[in-house]
């Protein structure tokens, strides 16, 4: 029969009191406010530790982050493009005060291939765009007196599906970025 190891009296990693342990892992003594202490340590480092690898991941490999930014430098460029129109929805002059959206006729989340494409994307008063769902109806009609009836059927027609990878994002932030510093500010002739 083996025999087993007699426990040596350890040293607190709180509060430095020597303790007899009762297991071979336990650091800590018996007292409530050290376990509490060692607790909050663990979770503070848990946090921390977390919050790093998100950040790392962000930068460069997280997809939903990249496609965020992709997102982001195309409805700047879609704002920047018509900015001398009024709500593609409805009758808001480009003089509107409110804040402009970047609408999609075809959300991405029902067609992600046209979730970049400028035909489908057009300037929108936030009323429409957050509180009537793009006022699609609307939407329609002025989209065919922009972009012309068969541009609008292709959008609506189509429908396959498409993931996009972090290079192509990467590129489309790119793209977008360099087209709206490209793009000279239009001239207002009266």
């Amino acid at each position: 029969m083996a025999s087993m190891k007699k426990a040596r009296p350890k040293q607190c990693r709180i509060c430095g009191e020597q303790f007899m342990p009762w297991s071979t892992t336990q650091v800590i003594c018996s007292n409530f406010d050290c376990a509490v202490a060692i607790a909050k340590t663990k979770r503070e480092a848990a946090f921390k530790k977390e919050t790093t690898r998100k950040r790392s991941a962000f930068r460069d490999g997280d997809k939903t982050f990249q496609i965020q930014k992709a997102q982001t430098a195309c409805n700047a460029y879609i704002r920047h493009r018509d900015r001398l129109d009024g709500c593609i929805s409805c009758d808001k002059p480009a003089t509107w005060q409110g804040q402009w959206h970047a609408s999609h006729y075809r959300p991405h989340g029902n067609c992600s291939p046209l979730r970049f494409h400028e035909m489908n994307i057009h300037k929108s008063c936030s009323e429409c765009n957050n509180f009537k769902s793009g006022n699609l109806a609307q939407y329609r009609i002025s989209l065919i007196n922009k972009i012309g009836l068969p541009a609008t059927e292709y959008l609506e027609s189509h429908n396959e599906p498409h993931r996009w990878d972090i290079d192509d994002l990467k590129l489309i932030i790119i793209y977008y970025k360099e087209k709206c510093t490209i793009d000279k500010p239009l001239e207002i002739v009266d």
